[in-house]
């Protein structure tokens, strides 16, 4: 049987194809069953993991906020703001590890506006916005390819995110 582990760390990601298999053998005259793990391949991509991912929600809520606001401030202009806005996306997106919604709400962003966005299937949020990442230019595949490059050896279809 071929299994396949993916890892995404925070700041890489990681996939090996492994083949794993058991055979009967005698030992001290009983028969056991020897396992064994054959490493077929190994894709890993050093510059893609869950913090890049953390930042295009900062920048996707950012673009909210101004959106919001109205009046052609940035909010990208204020580190503190975008400290307090990058630290409520983490803890929105542990939250999303268990749930398909979130809410994310700060007080007092920038200037005394409090910001709140309440969104119903802000898991497909995340899922949109990450997922774009496959689409474009110079990323062709950076999520499935460490899944389509080991998968390819066993000419097996493989499975998308």
């Amino acid at each position: 049987r071929h299994v396949i582990f993916y890892d995404m760390g925070s700041g890489s990601t990681y996939a090996a194809l492994v083949y794993y298999s058991s055979y009967s053998a005698k030992e001290f005259g009983k028969t056991v069953s020897v396992n064994q793990f054959q490493v077929k391949d190994v894709r890993w991509n050093s510059k893609l993991g869950g913090l890049e991912m953390e930042m295009r929600l900062v920048n996707y809520f950012a673009d909210q906020f101004n959106k919001q606001l109205g009046n052609g401030d940035d909010i990208r202009q204020s580190p503190k703001a975008m400290a307090k806005l990058k630290k409520q996306v983490k803890r929105t997106k542990e939250i999303l590890s268990a749930n398909t919604a979130a809410p994310i709400s700060v007080e007092s962003l920038y200037n005394d506006i409090d910001f709140r966005c309440v969104l119903p299937y802000m898991h497909n949020l995340w899922m949109n916005v990450c997922m774009k990442l496959k689409d474009e230019p110079n990323c062709t595949n950076r999520l499935t390819c460490p899944i389509l490059c080991p998968a390819s050896i066993l000419n097996t279809r493989a499975f998308y995110l």
